[in-house]
């Protein structure tokens, strides 16, 4: 158990990395410079609203577990970014050749079967073998579309490269064309207000059905872009320790996976997955309420809770009324903390955090009661993760000492 606990801890430091490794990276006219961690995130909440509104005959925890590993070879590699590859500055199979590589290095990390099973994922992805596979890739290839469309058209530097980008993942998933279809007219219309050419390549040539609500549920994706921009702990001067609301739920998602096969609970994964992604959804309009302010009393509870029922309100209305309705049942079920799936979120959410606080020293640790209260408040919510928890309790123990900071013997009360 320990070992594995060990090793948990170091993939966790695989996973910051996508925090910090950025995409675009070759594309100079993409400003913002997303992490790999924002448009993984973004991606589980493509595939997840784009799935529940075609109800397609897929596992959906197969679908949710594939978008967390599909870009995972990127915290060791780095992303390749398109624009390379489509000027041939690198073939796609030294790109896969490099991924490889990656994915042989994360393998020895994580313990079996745990590792296979990603593996198993990551291989499926890449060749696109089972439907699961090809939904998957066909809707991640649609979120730079949509992030772009997010921005301005400045970003498009080569114009044909934007029109075209998905024409090959739809092919090998023609479900989506009509999908596809609403994002290409999206472009089209930019095109043509920025003085783009859009040649009749560009036009989708496939007889489609019109994707049910496909302005809405645009409408909802570049909302949820918000959360790639909605940055946590506010009130810290230093900008390095500030990850963004994507960032951290995309790890968390990870998390509870790992902690749920580690330590054998007993829960719904694919429910507690779902948990996660959408527990912190009301801050694309309410933003984050930083913890200290909460603590310090700037802002109370009540506060803090009102305004994210208003920011649900406001969500409501962009929406299709059944997705929206299992959105904010387990949003709602997070709240409340009752099930055995949301205690383990709350938990785990909270120890991400400080495993945040762990690899990045803060100024949080000028106010070690406040940190320890965080870590001990955790297990309280759940106490089957209690492992995970003294494991994290001695790692910040020891980064207390480091940093010469007194460590309390009230500290080792839960």
């Amino acid at each position: 158990m320990n070992q594995n606990l060990e090793e948990m801890f170091n993939f966790m430091e695989i996973l910051q990395k996508l925090k910090t490794n950025k995409r675009w990276l070759e594309t100079p006219t993409v400003i913002k410079k997303e992490s790999i961690a924002d448009h993984s995130f973004k991606v589980i909440v493509m595939v997840f609203v784009v799935w529940k509104n075609l109800w397609l005959d897929l596992d959906n925890l197969k679908i949710l577990k594939l978008a967390l590993v599909h870009d995972l070879i990127e915290a060791i590699v780095g992303d390749t970014d398109y624009n390379s590859v489509y000027l041939w500055l690198i073939s796609k199979q030294e790109k896969y050749d490099k991924e490889f590589e990656a994915i042989k290095k994360i393998k020895e990390i994580l313990p079996n079967p745990l590792w296979q099973e990603i593996y198993d994922l990551w291989i499926d992805y890449e060749t696109s073998i089972s439907d699961e596979a090809k939904f998957v890739k066909a809707v991640e290839k649609t979120e730079p579309i949509d992030h772009v469309l997010y921005y301005w058209p400045s970003y498009i530097n080569i114009p044909h490269k934007f029109a075209t980008y998905c024409d090959n993942a739809m092919a090998n998933f023609p479900v989506l064309k009509w999908y596809y279809h609403g994002y290409k007219q999206k472009l089209k219309k930019m095109y043509q207000a920025w003085w783009h050419k859009w040649d009749d390549e560009y036009e989708t040539k496939w007889d489609f059905e019109q994707f049910k609500d496909f302005d809405k549920i645009f409408d909802f994706f570049q909302i949820i872009q918000k959360l790639k921009e909605t940055k946590r702990y506010e009130t810290l001067k230093k900008d390095d320790i500030k990850e963004s609301v994507a960032e951290h739920s995309f790890r968390l998602i990870f998390f509870v996976w790992i902690a749920k096969e580690i330590l054998y609970l007993d829960i719904n994964l694919q429910k507690s997955l779902e948990i996660a992604i959408f527990h912190n959804i009301i801050e694309a309009i309410a933003w984050d309420t930083d913890f200290s302010l909460v603590w310090t009393w700037k802002v109370s509870k009540e506060e803090k809770n009102q305004k994210e029922i208003e920011a649900m309100k406001k969500l409501r209305e962009v929406l299709p009324i059944e997705i929206w309705n299992q959105i904010y049942d387990l949003w709602d079920e997070y709240e409340k903390f009752e099930t055995k799936e949301a205690k383990l979120v709350k938990a785990l959410d909270k120890l991400e955090s400080i495993d945040h606080f762990i690899r990045n020293w803060s100024e949080y640790y000028d106010n070690p009661e406040r940190i320890v209260f965080y870590l001990n408040s955790s297990v309280k919510f759940c106490p089957e993760i209690k492992p995970i928890y003294l494991l994290y309790k001695e790692k910040l123990k020891k980064e207390f000492l480091n940093c010469w900071i007194e460590w309390k013997i009230e500290y080792d009360v839960i």
